[in-house]
């Protein structure tokens, strides 16, 4: 981080499909000793307007190749949605994780899950590094996120009374 220019306003991002948590906390960490901008959007997309979808079909496993069908390979646990994980949830996690013998292991959790586990303090290095999450996104139809964000804070000013935000 230190080979940054200190003059310019600095804005940088990471691709959440590919860094895990405890290394984007270290990188926001750093950038506010830098005071620079930690962005959570996707950079590219401000840059490359005509940049085509995700593609939509199916990936394809090349079973033929290997002695190990892919559904062998993969270790699933799964959770109710909007769970709130206690501290057993995570050693089941930690158990399953570390019983795998492979050195080439990841967990992949949804976004909105990995902030739920990121109250837990006493996870292993090793756990942490190979945590990776599937990022939400929004996307509105023709372009009409302003018109969207535009409604909700019309409400909230139109509803005060009815709002948290706004205590009497």
């Amino acid at each position: 981080m230190e080979n940054f220019p200190k003059k310019k306003k600095i804005r940088i991002g990471v691709d959440g499909q590919a860094v895990s948590v405890s290394r984007t906390k270290a990188i926001q960490k750093d950038l506010k000793k830098l005071e620079a901008e930690f962005v959570t959007n996707d950079l590219i997309d401000e840059i490359w307007r005509d940049r085509p979808s995700y593609p939509s079909e199916k990936i394809m496993v090349y079973e033929k190749y290997s002695d190990v069908k892919a559904a062998d390979k993969i270790e699933k646990i799964r959770f109710p949605d909007h769970h709130n994980y206690k501290k057993s949830d995570l050693q089941k996690i930690e158990f399953r994780f570390n019983s795998i013998t492979s050195s080439n292991k990841i967990i992949i959790t949804s976004e909105k899950d990995a902030m739920r586990l990121h109250k837990f303090t006493n996870i292993a290095d090793n756990i942490k590094k190979s945590f990776f999450y599937i990022p939400i996104k929004v996307r509105f139809l023709n372009n009409k996120t302003d018109n969207f964000n535009k409604q909700i804070t019309d409400y909230v000013r139109n509803n005060k009374k009815h709002s948290f935000l706004y205590p009497k």
